[in-house]
């Protein structure tokens, strides 16, 4: 797919450019982590570039189904089952799925660019930060705290990979400080707290 169809489909405005990790430990122990770009359907209150973020319902799903036909849909949307709940589950292979995108890794990471003005780590770094932030102050807000541990912990990580963005996002919330000091006290995340 040639980089003028790409930007021919994110103008639909129902596609939005979206990044996965996979990680790897280094022979030093060290954790590392590559983002691997793809497209995706545009979820609700999203940006056209929506690297890393809390997933939310699909902008194409309405109450009688996808509003694209088979054909029209992008190939991971053609392999998901609806659920009542509009937490689709898919039959395909998620790795198989991404290998498919691997030769787009350039091409998207331009895109990313020509968007935002800015690298895809840049753009990552940036969304990682705000994902944390958010967790933070969704346990404040109400959302059962072991719900968040688990959320948080599904980050661990990504945040091993970047731990410069758990601690501005850290800095950030210092107004919480009670869930945050819970959520490292269950090393959670296995980061200290600075003193």
């Amino acid at each position: 797919m040639p980089k003028a169809a790409i930007l021919s489909v994110l103008e639909t405005g129902n596609v939005s450019i979206v990044a996965t990790f996979r990680f790897d430990i280094l022979p030093n122990g060290k954790k590392t982590c590559e983002p691997i770009l793809y497209l995706r359907a545009r979820n609700e209150d999203r940006e056209v570039i929506d690297l890393f973020s809390y997933k939310k319902r699909c902008s194409m799903l309405r109450s009688d189904g996808c509003e694209y036909s088979l054909e029209e849909r992008l190939s991971g949307a053609v392999y998901l089952i609806p659920k009542e709940d509009y937490h689709c589950t898919s039959i395909v292979d998620r790795e198989e799925e991404l290998l498919k995108w691997m030769s787009y890794q350039r091409v998207l990471a331009r895109i990313v660019k020509q968007y935002t003005k800015k690298s895809v780590e840049a753009v990552l770094k940036e969304n990682i930060e705000e994902v944390l932030v958010e967790t933070f102050h969704k346990a404040v807000k109400g959302i059962e705290a072991r719900e968040d541990l688990a959320l948080v912990s599904g980050l661990a990580d990504v945040v091993e990979c970047f731990p410069a963005c758990y601690e501005r996002a850290l800095e950030r919330s210092k107004d919480i400080p009670k869930i945050v000091e819970e959520i490292v006290k269950r090393k959670v995340l296995h980061i200290p707290l600075k003193k």
